[in-house]
């Protein structure tokens, strides 16, 4: 422990009173000036304004970002995010928490070039192997309350991932990897993957085509369930298949994803041969930015997802048994119509707002009457939302609300305040209060037809500094409340269903900041939660009511970029968690109920280096060798609730070589 304590202090010891990644623009070629002046898109409908404006505590990460730090999916890119952790869903496959709440079930809303991307029959998305880092531009993530602008599925926080757009008359990306997981002297697939991409832009038109695959495993190392079985990893094979287009002609803007997403799991438990589930989304969307003049442009939009979660095709035990009591087989479509306006009625007042409905199909091939005891069942959702942005000599205000009315859950109402100030000196506060809510999705109502939509309130206050040219911080302090809070709850080994718990409160702290000298780049971030309060039994830590089950109270990013000479960088970069409760085993009294054994998980040091050489041999050609979890930790993703899986161990070290050719 002592050589991780030292090595931990010198990439550490530097960054701790500024923490980092609230980078603005492609911040290896400009100055921090400018990218403070740089607009970045947030929580205010379609304007943009400056990250110390606007009215929401925001990260953003740049492609540099991404390249500089070797990430090798969306897992590694929101590790630089404080407040935000990579969890165990269920099944092998990994979801989300935020600020020491569980938020795997659309809590958290994931968009790609504006498109919703969590599926509609639990309302999440999972990460990992998924989504191809070599296409993504930026990815902007508001930390904290979205639904005001967003909608049910922003209660706690947005991913908005932004695809490469072309900007040239031809465009070309190649990029390919491969990265090899070793443990024990023995050598395992870490991930092989590629992209293409071709873009052309013209005067009025703009084309984008792009392909990615990934293929490989979660981990290489041995796991152990909750019965004390054990199953090497290295046979989980993961898979997935990204298809993107883009046309943009005079303004009429059209794009078309496809994602398929496999996992096959050797989870003893499962009791089956080649137990695999399948992810598949279909989703476009069309919109037309309608500029009527300078100041008013009207947005029409439609967006069509049909999409196959936990998709299972047939099992069979070890003995050749058919089990049809675990295959899977939903089908989900929402068609989504949008009308969005936006107005800068005066110079100082810029009004946002529009009207949304939404109308939801759910199937399932089963028979087993999944939706309230039928097979099928449709919903209906409309929303009105308004927010103003007002631009005064002492303060600006944003004031902002949500109206939704689905027609099984009912209304939410949800209203945001902004008071965000710029003083002399490159100085910013932030006061923000915002209510969120998440409503039920299909399976939350179809196991319990009466369930209520979930409720939150959040108080978030920042205050951030700048230098001129050389460094950048901000402290940011929240409380959040969660009441009539929709909960999984596991009956037994086979049977769950959705109810209504009193509610969760948790508060912290989140700092991040920047240092750029001639040539060195720091940048760094901690996060800490405390739970304040938890009447959720399922995410109850017993005897540690300062804690939710899953998360680590203290959580630390820090990066460090070195370009000694030309285009020649070296960047080493750590994540830290602190000790977290997961549930390790079970054992059945003599009552014949279900114990959990609950404890606490060694720290984590996860140290990353990677060298990148741009332009190497001709223009356009990056090579990049990275070495992950470099100490050969053996981290887990813990389940943040009272489940069945506990916990399952990530990759061990993973050395990875990457190609990439563009003309941008």
């Amino acid at each position: 422990m002592s050589k991780k304590f030292w090595i931990a202090a010198l990439l550490l010891v530097a960054p701790l009173p500024l923490a980092a990644q609230e980078s603005d623009g492609d911040y290896l070629d400009k100055s921090l000036e400018e990218l403070l002046a740089t607009p970045v898109s947030v929580a205010t409908g379609t304007t943009s304004t400056s990250a110390s404006r606007s009215p929401g505590i925001i990260t953003v990460i740049t492609a540099r970002d991404i390249e500089r730090t070797g990430a090798r999916d969306l897992v590694d890119v929101l590790r630089m995010v404080p407040g935000l952790e990579v969890e165990l869903d269920m099944g092998g496959l990994l979801g989300m928490g935020m600020r020491g709440i569980y938020a795997s079930e659309g809590k958290v809303l994931l968009l790609i070039d504006g498109i919703e991307f969590n599926e509609d029959i639990y309302g999440a998305f999972n990460v990992g192997h998924r989504i191809p880092v070599a296409m993504i531009d930026r990815v902007e993530v508001i930390r904290g309350p979205g639904s005001a602008m967003y909608g049910g599925y922003a209660e706690l926080g947005v991913i908005s991932v932004h695809l490469k757009k072309p900007t040239l008359e031809n465009e070309v990306l190649y990029h390919s990897g491969a990265g090899v997981m070793f443990d024990n002297r023995n050598a395992t697939l870490g991930r092989a993957l590629g992209t293409a991409y071709y873009g052309a832009s013209r005067r009025h038109v703009r084309f984008a085509l792009s392909a990615s695959g990934d293929f490989g495993h979660m981990s290489n190392r041995t796991a152990r369930d909750l019965y004390g079985e054990t199953w090497d990893m290295s046979n989980e094979r993961v898979a997935s298949l990204f298809l993107h287009g883009h046309l943009n002609l005079y303004g009429l803007d059209v794009r078309v994803m496809v994602n398929r997403y496999d996992l096959e799991s050797a989870y003893p438990s499962y009791e089956f041969v080649d137990y695999s589930t399948g992810h598949y989304s279909y989703l476009a969307s069309v919109k037309y930015d309608w500029k009527l003049n300078a100041k008013l442009t009207i947005t029409p939009r439609f967006q069509v997802k049909i999409q196959q979660p936990w998709h299972t095709p047939r099992l069979y035990t070890p003995e050749g048994e058919r089990f049809p009591d675990w295959e899977y087989d939903l089908l989900s479509q929402k068609y989504t119509g949008e009308l969005n306006v936006n107005w800068q009625l005066l110079d100082e007042l810029i009004l946002s707002g529009g009207l949304a409905y939404d109308h939801l199909f759910g199937k399932e091939y089963m028979g087993w009457g999944y939706f309230a005891g039928n097979t099928s069942a449709h919903y209906n959702n409309v929303a009105i939302y308004l927010q103003g942005l007002a631009t005064t000599r002492i303060v600006d205000f944003t004031l902002g609300a949500r109206f939704n009315y689905h027609d099984k859950a009912g209304s939410s109402f949800v209203p945001r305040l902004a008071i965000t100030k710029e003083f002399p000196r490159y100085v910013h506060l932030k006061l923000l209060a915002a209510m969120a809510y998440k409503a039920p999705t299909m399976l939350n109502l179809g196991e319990n037809p009466d369930i209520k939509p979930e409720k939150s309130q959040t108080l978030e206050m920042e205050l951030g500094l700048r230098a001129k040219k050389w460094a950048s911080m901000t402290v940011n302090l929240f409380a959040t409340r969660l009441h009539d809070a929709i909960v999984y709850t596991l009956v037994d080994d086979l049977d769950d269903t959705y109810v209504n718990q009193r509610g969760l409160s948790t508060a912290g702290l989140e700092t991040t900041g920047k240092l750029k000298a001639q040539w060195i780049e720091l940048d760094a971030s901690w996060s800490m939660y405390h739970t304040v309060r938890n009447r959720i039994d399922d995410y109850r830590v017993p005897g540690d009511d300062s804690r939710t089950l899953g998360f680590a109270r203290h959580r630390l990013y820090s990066a460090l970029s070195l370009n000694p000479f030309g285009e020649f960088f070296i960047t080493p970069s750590l994540t830290y968690l602190s000790r977290r409760w997961a549930i390790v085993s079970v054992y059945t009294d003599a009552n014949g109920e279900d114990n959990f054994i609950y404890r606490k998980t060694d720290p984590e040091f996860l140290l990353d280096v990677t060298i990148l050489h741009r332009n190497v041999f001709m223009d356009g050609l990056t090579l990049s060798l990275s070495a992950h979890n470099l100490l050969n930790e053996h981290a887990v993703y813990v389940e943040p609730y009272q489940g069945y899986e506990g916990f399952i161990p990530g990759p061990g070290l993973e050395v990875m070589c990457r190609l990439t050719f563009d003309n941008f």
